[in-house]
């Protein structure tokens, strides 16, 4: 029983994370190939759930070879810059992020002689940055209800089974006495 109260729990926090992934397939940016001293810009609008502030990392799969190359991204009214290196690289920056539209803007620069390929694969990870104030109105009736019902089961259930078993005990005895006295 507290098995299967554990396994409620455990699914109800992870449907409530505040995480989102977009990869650039998913944004349909796509692999982006990048010839010997060029400039590529892309953008890709993206939704969410609700609107505030957020933690965006952005996280560059890419293959610069011998060649130097950085990108510049925006995300809606915040940007950076991040020099590209083979393997991954990733940049954290906090954001206001908006319900219905959100723009990534991306511009890859190569310094260099070689190709360089940014994978599909690359994306951004938003994780919303919640204060005390926006945690607390951010819960919905109906999680503070299930929330609620969660506390009350599993404090009331060892309750029950306890008075449960007393019972057996109380008739065991008495049928022991009745044997007895018998």
């Amino acid at each position: 029983m507290k098995c299967i109260i554990v396994i409620l729990l455990l699914i109800s926090v992870l449907q409530v994370s505040g995480q989102f992934t977009y990869t650039f397939e998913d944004l349909g940016i796509g692999t982006i190939h990048i010839g010997s001293l060029d400039v590529q810009s892309s953008q890709a609008n993206f939704s969410l759930p609700r609107e505030g502030l957020a933690n965006i990392t952005i996280v560059i799969y890419s293959s610069v070879n011998t060649s130097t190359a950085m990108m510049r991204f925006k995300i809606n009214d915040k940007g950076g810059k991040i020099d590209l290196q083979n393997g991954m690289v990733t940049k954290s920056i906090l954001v206001n992020v908006y319900e219905n539209e959100n723009t990534l803007w991306l511009q890859l620069i190569n310094l260099g002689i070689g190709d360089i390929i940014v994978f599909s694969n690359s994306c951004i990870i938003i994780e919303y940055a919640e204060t005390e104030s926006q945690s607390s109105q951010s819960i919905t009736p109906y999680e503070r209800t299930y929330w609620l019902a969660a506390l009350i089961i599993a404090y009331t259930v060892p309750l029950i089974i306890a008075y449960k078993l007393r019972g057996k005990e109380q008739e065991q005895l008495v049928s022991q006495e009745e044997v007895y006295y018998g």
